[in-house]
């Protein structure tokens, strides 16, 4: 029997054993034990900006949105009580997470009831924040970094950031 043979048969038994003694399972994939009791089990685990942020306008007057999903520990998306502190950048691709120097920030405090419908929209399960940009009309044409930050009333913090693409460019119909 050769040596490459011999590799090949010791490589297919070592993964048959590996197999076998994991029982197929290379990892775990069960969600774990829930924890908490009561509503505290529904409460804010992550948050990410979702997909849904852009930039939107007709370069008169431009428009950020930002979309914010905040997940519990069954990774369902879910309301949350606390304070949001969003930032946008300019785009650096030489800093870190192409977060350049600061152009705006906004706080948003969401620990009142009244302020959950404000920004809650249900169809997209995600807080949704608009901001007119009338002092930034070049913004839109240019890539953006949006940080995130979630604080819970117990200190607890959520972050995230997302690269947002420039608007595109209104083109004109030849025909």
């Amino acid at each position: 029997m050769s040596a490459s043979v011999r590799y090949l048969s010791s490589c297919l038994l070592l993964m048959g054993l590996t197999l076998a003694v994991t029982g197929c399972q290379l990892w775990d994939t069960s969600p774990g034990q829930p924890t908490g009791t009561g509503m505290d089990m529904f409460a804010p685990t992550t948050m990410r900006i979702h997909p849904l942020t852009r930039f939107q306008g007709t370069g008169n007057l431009d428009r950020l949105l930002v979309h914010l999903e905040v997940t519990d520990q069954f990774a369902d998306p879910t309301k949350g009580v606390g304070a949001v502190q969003l930032t946008l950048h300019a785009f650096d691709r030489l800093a870190r997470g192409g977060r350049g120097a600061v152009l705006q920030q906004w706080s948003f405090d969401l620990t009142a009831a009244d302020q959950q419908p404000r920004y809650w929209d249900p169809i997209t399960r995600t807080y949704v924040f608009k901001f007119d940009l009338p002092d930034y009309p070049q913004l839109a044409s240019r890539k953006a970094v949006i940080s995130a930050t979630f604080t819970a009333p117990g200190g607890k913090e959520l972050t995230d950031s997302l690269p947002i693409e420039p608007r595109p460019t209104p083109t004109t119909n030849p025909g």
